[in-house]
């Protein structure tokens, strides 16, 4: 088995296994929290995740793409001074984020977040090490670890204090013991690498900053367009709620939490592996890869996905009850063709970086987000679901743009992505219309809500085995062939 296919069968597969640990967890929380808990708990998760970014400064990324495998080692003391400034500057602005979004726990949790913010920032760049390996297994399974270690920590302590503070700490002590996994694996003693170190600090100082500056192009564009694009992700929670009360940014966390985090997994699985697997080739073998990539993609991860977003938002009701149900549901279909771009987007988004044109991104990031700041603030006198419809519009057709961009510079054909796309769209429309139709008719017949909701499980598990026999014995495509090959563990 090839190195790309078994390093998706180990993300794919693990990703699963976790998807379903954490909607266990979050069905568990969902109910114990209320809308305005989770939406702190969601921003402060992001505010982490973005000055993690800003920390590592595209570090990562840089020690992917490049030859020299010492430039990592020689760029951790740059690193670690960058993100200690940061996490000291952020616990002293904590308040200034807590009056922002008008949240005194925010406060209280940012103002303690220096070790949040180092564990964080050092679990992501050694990982980069296995990423550039291929060793997508050994990443997987320490990920798994971390899922199943908080996961079920949680649901031991959380019935019993009832504190979103308490269940943070969880959260980050599980990617803490991922942390351990691999300082483990890579045989390192922290401990002694540091008191090394102290006795010749100020030359190995000035070696890291020269080797930083030597790459500041590259990290700098590279690193500000990685930053945009999580702020463009992220837009709802960061703008909207400036503008919408914190209920809106809690049904927008529950709809985030059935359909982007189970597509996050899928698509960073692709785009780890991708990127890894890009770096190393030349350029005349990108299209056979981007074809392989795009028949998983369109001919089965996404026409199934879209099968369980139509599915997930019939169990709303069921899991979370009436309030503000329609305006989940409706957030759910929004969400899924936010998670299609992303689908079609990230496994390629790594390119610019790969060909050392990271400006390339930067720039397109730019606009994109400009655009998108003048369409919410142009319409945020309007209801939260109407300026979220037309946020999440709009980024899909700039996400596809994104595409066409790099296809230009690859050479790839972009008439055989778009008729790729136009079919895709196609199945998607079928499947829709056939969900629609019957599901109207279903909930004619059946009263009850819990006999009605297997009733739909029944049938979507009917259309996805009826799509998969009419692509591979009708249109005479190997589909069945490809499920075995990603999820073979052989």
């Amino acid at each position: 088995m090839s190195s790309v296919l078994s390093s998706i069968k180990w993300n794919f597969s693990t990703s699963l296994l976790r998807r379903g640990i954490t909607f266990v967890l979050f069905l568990v929380i969902a109910n114990i929290f209320d809308r305005a808990q989770l939406g702190v708990y969601r921003e402060f998760a992001l505010i982490i995740s973005f000055f993690t970014g800003i920390s590592l400064f595209s570090t990562p990324t840089l020690y992917i793409v490049e030859k020299n495998n010492s430039i990592l080692k020689k760029l951790a003391p740059a690193i670690f001074i960058i993100t200690l400034l940061i996490s000291v500057i952020m616990s002293f602005t904590a308040p200034l984020f807590g009056k922002h979004y008008n949240s005194d726990t925010l406060t209280t949790l940012l103002r303690y977040s220096v070790l949040f913010l180092l564990s964080e920032a050092l679990r992501l760049y050694l990982r980069a090490v296995f990423q550039k390996q291929m060793d997508f297994k050994f990443l997987s399974i320490a990920e798994t670890v971390n899922v199943i270690f908080y996961s079920a920590l949680a649901l031991i302590v959380i019935p019993f204090y009832q504190d979103i503070k308490v269940f943070i700490v969880i959260f980050y002590a599980g990617n803490l013991l991922e942390l351990v996994l691999i300082i483990k694996k890579l045989d390192l003693n922290l401990i002694n690498l540091f008191c090394r170190s102290l006795t010749k600090t100020l030359s190995i100082l000035i070696e890291s900053f020269k080797t930083l500056f030597d790459n500041i192009s590259f990290l700098f564009f590279s690193s500000a367009a990685t930053t945009i694009n999580m702020l463009l992700l992220e837009l709802p929670v960061l703008i909207l709620g400036l503008y919408y009360a914190p209920e809106h940014i809690g049904n927008y966390f529950i709809a985030f939490q059935l359909v982007m985090v189970p597509s996050g997994l899928i698509t960073m699985s692709l785009s780890q592996v991708f990127f890894s697997k890009f770096s190393q080739i030349s350029s005349c073998e990108y299209k056979e890869k981007l074809d392989k990539l795009y028949d998983i993609e369109f001919n089965l991860l996404i026409p199934a996905f879209l099968i369980y977003a139509l599915l997930i938002r019939e169990w709303v009701v069921i899991l979370f009850g009436t309030k503000d149900y329609a305006e989940i549901k409706w957030i759910v279909l929004l969400l899924f063709l936010r998670s299609m771009s992303a689908f079609i987007m990230n496994p390629i988004s790594s390119f610019f970086a790969i060909l050392k044109k990271p400006q390339i991104e930067f720039n397109w990031s730019v606009i994109v987000l400009i655009i998108s700041n003048i369409l919410v603030f142009f319409f945020r006198k309007q209801s939260f679901s109407f300026v979220l419809s037309v946020f999440i519009g709009s980024s899909v057709f700039l996400y596809l743009s994104f595409n066409w961009l790099v296809f230009r510079l690859i050479s790839y054909c972009n008439r055989t992505f778009c008729k790729k796309l136009l079919m895709l769209f196609l199945k998607l429309i079928v499947i829709s219309a056939i969900w629609f139709l019957f599901n109207s008719i279903f909930k004619q017949i059946v009263s009850n809500d819990y006999l009605l909701l297997s009733v739909q499980c029944c049938f979507a598990g009917l259309i996805l085995i009826a799509y998969i026999a009419t692509k591979q014995y009708v249109f005479k495509e190997p589909i069945l062939e490809e499920i075995k090959k990603l999820l073979s563990f052989k």
